[in-house]
């Protein structure tokens, strides 16, 4: 069972929790040791139903313990920012765009009930943003308008994971501006 102190949300702290011997108990009898996969441009996971369990660890689906990179997982976080779906224009451009643009890692996990939960990383920093409307979403189409659940603050380190001075200059490129 998790134990409460070592679950810290959306920025949880991975390394503790892969080390937990009950962690990598509960991970090896869950079974999910492959998750499935969606073609596309970015990585795209699946939730399943044995997924469903790791709630219980703060997380939205298993992960492999033995995950050693810079990788983080998918949180469940009370904060995470409400990503809606817009029509790109000069000013809200294709998520794909702006992650080619900012140098942003772009990866998902589609809840089973259709949601998608984005995971934008920029060096050290993560955020996740949950699209209710994750069956319509395309990387290289869909803009995104990002808003924070009531009485939620908005992320401090949200303008440096987006690098705003680079999409400034991708929308003046966009604008046809220089």
């Amino acid at each position: 069972m998790a134990k409460a102190a070592e679950i810290r949300g959306p920025v949880g702290d991975w390394p503790a929790l892969r080390a937990d011997p009950d962690y990598r108990a509960d991970w090896r009898a869950s079974g999910v040791a492959a998750s499935v996969v969606e073609p596309g441009r970015f990585v795209l996971r699946i939730q399943n139903e044995g997924d469903l369990d790791a709630a219980r660890w703060g997380l939205l689906a298993w992960e492999d313990p033995r995950e050693r990179s810079g990788f983080k997982p998918f949180w469940i976080g009370g904060g995470m920012l409400e990503g809606e779906l817009v029509e790109p224009t000069r000013s809200a451009l294709p998520v794909m765009a702006v992650a080619r643009a900012t140098g942003i890692d772009v990866s998902g996990l589609r809840l089973l009930d259709g949601t998608l939960v984005l995971k934008l990383r920029r060096w050290r920093r993560v955020e996740q943003v949950r699209v209710s409307e994750g069956w319509s979403f395309d990387m290289e189409r869909s803009a995104l308008q990002l808003r924070c659940p009531f009485q939620v603050s908005p992320p401090a380190e949200l303008p440096r994971l987006l690098n705003l001075d680079a999409m400034t200059t991708l929308r003046k490129r966009a604008s046809g501006s220089r």
